[in-house]
């Protein structure tokens, strides 16, 4: 499905008749939403909907080291999937009230809300548990290492990442 045809999926399901579909990105990261031009009392307002990017696999990937977070999205990126990167986790959770992501990949070792703890909030919801986790540690320390595993989680090592990334996806198959 192209984006355009999920964008009037999207206007037809808030129940206004579009006037207009237009693409934006919103913020400084180049997040993509969409939104739609309504008629009635908001004429011309842009209202936010939450979509699922149709085929496309997306993914958001929360590390702070820079280079590591632009290595792992470029290799996602060549691998098919439509990545988005982030600092930090407390970033993510308004743009999960808009867009719905088949994966997360998040360092361990954040400032604010640490990696272990975005992990046990998206457990904790309702809404965001189905999501599958991609954990990146550079720890070896067993305690970390059996609580991101036991949380449901999947391990990938900050010195292997590329091997390890590749050998989950070949696990999906």
């Amino acid at each position: 499905m192209k984006l355009g045809a999920i964008a009037a999926k999207v206007c037809e399901n808030l129940g206004s008749r579009a006037l207009g579909l237009e693409r934006e990105w919103l913020s400084p990261s180049g997040w993509p939403f969409l939104f739609c031009r309504h008629e009635g009392p908001y004429m011309n307002a842009q209202l936010p909907s939450r979509v699922r990017l149709g085929n496309f696999r997306s993914a958001l990937v929360i590390e702070k080291e820079d280079a590591l977070r632009s290595s792992i999205v470029r290799f996602l990126k060549h691998q098919g999937w439509l990545v988005h990167g982030l600092r930090r986790a407390e970033q993510a959770f308004p743009i999960f009230a808009h867009v719905l992501y088949d994966l997360v990949l998040i360092d361990v070792e954040l400032p604010g809300i640490t990696g272990l703890d975005f992990v046990r909030i998206l457990h904790n919801s309702r809404e965001w548990r189905t999501i599958p986790l991609v954990v990146i540690s550079a720890s070896e320390c067993p305690t970390i290492v059996t609580e991101i595993l036991n949380s449901g989680a999947f391990l990938a090592r900050k010195s292997v990442w590329k091997d390890d990334l590749s050998t989950y996806f070949l696990s999906l198959h």
